[in-house]
This record gives structure tokens, C-alpha cells and sequence, in this order.
């Protein structure tokens, strides 16, 4: 003699709120590691571009400005 076992197939609807919190923080924290990256190399970037002007154009001899 063969037993079938049946069993009951519930649908579930899962509370997605937790995820959808955690997948905000994850893009959140990417965009902020991106934007502090890009921001660190331009900034760096402009800080000496700024120098080397500001060194130009006090080398010239007309001028009497100092760097502070």
C-alpha cells in the first residue's frame, strides 16, 4: 500500500519594508563613497591649478602681493 502525502501550498505576501530600507542605505552609502572619491581628486586637482596661477602671477616684478 502507497501513502500520498499532501500538503498545503500557502502563498505568503512578505512584509518587503526591512529590504527596501536596507537597499536605500546601500545606494545611499555608494553614492556618498562615489561623490566623497570624486571630490577628493577633483579638489586636489583645483587646490594646485589655484597655486601655480597664484605663483604666476606673483612672479611678476610689477606686483607687490605676497602669498599668506
Amino acid at each position: 500500500m502507497i501513502k500520498t502525502i499532501s500538503q498545503d501550498t500557502k502563498i505568503t505576501v512578505k512584509n518587503q519594508s526591512g529590504q527596501t530600507l536596507v537597499e536605500f542605505i546601500l545606494i545611499l552609502m555608494g553614492i556618498v563613497i562615489i561623490s566623497f572619491s570624486f571630490m577628493s581628486i577633483i579638489n586636489g586637482n583645483i587646490s594646485n591649478r589655484w597655486t601655480s596661477i597664484a605663483n604666476i602671477i606673483l612672479d611678476d616684478p610689477n606686483q607687490t602681493l605676497e602669498i599668506q
